[in-house]
C-alpha cells in the first residue's frame, strides 16, 4: 500500500513513498453480518489527494491508503510544519457523493479555510473519504452509517461496522506519523451535509471506544432526524422506498442521543435558516432538533444559525473556536487568524457529468425557465444528481442549466 507524503522544501515540493499495511473488518450496515460477498461490490477507487491551494501553506500533506475489510480506503492529512509534536486532530468529512480529492480547498463565505487555520494554529486537518464504488449502481461517496438506530439498540458502534473499522485504522495510521507527530488522544470531528451526519456518528463511536480523546464535535446542514417528525430527508441508501430515519425498524438518524455521551461531549451545531430552502428548511429544522435533544440530555450545545442555504458555511474559524471552547486542546495558543486569504477563485461552470445528470433527470426542459426549475428542484436529491453535482451551488445550477434569472 503506497503512502505519498508531500512536504514543502526550500524550492519545491518533495514526494516520498513508503509502504504501510493496515487491517480491519467489514460488517453489515444494519445488523453486523458481512455484506461484501452478498452482492455489494468490493471494488473501490480511492480518490484522496491534496488541493493545489495547500502548496502555499506551511503544511506537510500526506495521503495514506490501506485496506479495511473488503475495501481499499484512504485519508489525506495536512500537518502544520511549524509545530513539531503533540499536534491535535480535526477530521473533516465530505458530503454525499463527495471525496477527499481536494483536501484543504474548501473555503467559507469569509474566505478562510480549515487548512489555513490549521497551519496558523498548530492542529492537523484530516480529510476522510467514504467508499468510492466504481460502478454506477452503487452509492459512491456516501458514508456507511448504520440504517437502524433506536432507543433499544442505541447507536451501532460495533467494531464490525465498516466505518468504525475505518476510523480505527485511520487513527492507528495517524499515530505512526512523525515530524510532526500527532496526538491521537485529542480528536475532533466536523463535516457538512452527510458528512455532518457522519461527524456526529463518528464522534459518538469515538466517545464510546476512546472516551478521553474527544470532547466536542461539529455539524453543519444535517442534525437529527426522528421518525415521524415530518422532516423529509433524502432517500435511505439501504431501503430507497423510505427516507432516512423512516424505515420500519428505524427511529433516529444518524444517532441516538444518549445522556452519557452527551454529557461527555460538546455539540457545535451550525446551519442556515434556508437549508435546503426557505419554503421547506428540513435540514435546518433537524439541526435545531439535534441541539434541543443534546441539551435535554444534559450536554453542552453551542448553536450558530445564519442566513443561507445548504452547506453555505459562514466561517471555519467559528467552527474551530467552538470546538476548542477555550480548553486549548485544539488551539494550544488560542485562535490565531490565518493570513488574509487571496480572493476566492471565480465559481466554475458545472462539470459535464453534472449537466448530463440534469439532462437525464429533466429531459427536454434545458434553458426553459420555470418548468426546468421545477423539474430540477424535484430531482435535486436523486443519487445521480447528488453524485454528479456535489459541491456546485444549486441556485447557480438553476441559472446555468435552466436560464433562470436568480
Amino acid at each position: 500500500v503506497i503512502v505519498v507524503t508531500m512536504f514543502r522544501g526550500r524550492a519545491a515540493w518533495v514526494i516520498a513513498a513508503t509502504v504501510v499495511t493496515s487491517g480491519g473488518v467489514s460488517g453489515d450496515l444494519r445488523h453486523g453480518a458481512d455484506l461484501s460477498a452478498g452482492g455489494r461490490s468490493a471494488r473501490n477507487s480511492v480518490l484522496c489527494d491534496v488541493s493545489p491551494e495547500v502548496v502555499a501553506l506551511n503544511l506537510t500533506a500526506t495521503v495514506r491508503k490501506f485496506t479495511v475489510g473488503a475495501f481499499e480506503r484512504c485519508y489525506t492529512v495536512l500537518r502544520p510544519t511549524a509545530f513539531t509534536a503533540d499536534v491535535p486532530i480535526l477530521f473533516w468529512f465530505h458530503g454525499a457523493g463527495g471525496n477527499a480529492r481536494s483536501c484543504g480547498a474548501e473555503r467559507a463565505i469569509d474566505g478562510t479555510s480549515i487548512a489555513a487555520i490549521a497551519a496558523a494554529n498548530g492542529f492537523a486537518m484530516v480529510c476522510g473519504e467514504a467508499v468510492q464504488y466504481n460502478t454506477s449502481t452503487e452509492h459512491g461517496g456516501q458514508w456507511l452509517i448504520p440504517e437502524i438506530a433506536t432507543d433499544t439498540s442505541g447507536t451501532n458502534c460495533s467494531a464490525s461496522q465498516p466505518e468504525v473499522a475505518y476510523l480505527a485504522a485511520t487513527l492507528q495510521s495517524l499515530g505512526s506519523l512523525t515530524e510532526p507527530a500527532l496526538n491521537v488522544s485529542r480528536i475532533y470531528t466536523s463535516g457538512c451535509s452527510m458528512g455532518s451526519a457522519f461527524s456526529s456518528y463518528a464522534a459518538t463511536c469515538l466517545s464510546t471506544a476512546r472516551p478521553q480523546t474527544i470532547s466536542a464535535f461539529a455539524t453543519h446542514s444535517t442534525g437529527l432526524k426522528v421518525k415521524g417528525d415530518g422532516l423529509q430527508f433524502p432517500h435511505d441508501n439501504y431501503d430507497p422506498q423510505y427516507t432516512w430515519g423512516e424505515c420500519p425498524k428505524c427511529e433516529y438518524f444518524p444517532i441516538v442521543v444518549e445522556a452519557d455521551r452527551a454529557q461527555r461531549m460538546k455539540a457545535c451545531v451550525f446551519d442556515n435558516h434556508q437549508d435546503p430552502s426557505a419554503e421547506v428548511p428540513y435540514f435546518f429544522n433537524s439541526s435545531v432538533q439535534l441541539a434541543n435533544r443534546w441539551n435535554a440530555s444534559g450536554g453542552r450545545v453551542e448553536t450558530h444559525f445564519a442566513q443561507g442555504g445548504h452547506c453555505a458555511i459562514q466561517s471555519y474559524a467559528d467552527i474551530v473556536a467552538c470546538l476548542d471552547d477555550g480548553t486549548r486542546r485544539l488551539l494550544p495558543h488560542g485562535l490565531t487568524p490565518p493570513p488574509t486569504p487571496s480572493p476566492t477563485p471565480p465559481m466554475p461552470q458545472p462539470q459535464a457529468t453534472c449537466i448530463t445528470a440534469c439532462q437525464a433527470a429533466c429531459p427536454n426542459v434545458e434553458r426553459k425557465g420555470q418548468p426546468c426549475e421545477q423539474c430540477l428542484t424535484a430531482h435535486k436529491w436523486d443519487h445521480n444528481m447528488v453524485s454528479a453535482c456535489h459541491g456546485f451551488p444549486f441556485q447557480t445550477l438553476l441559472k446555468d442549466f435552466c436560464g433562470s434569472l436568480l
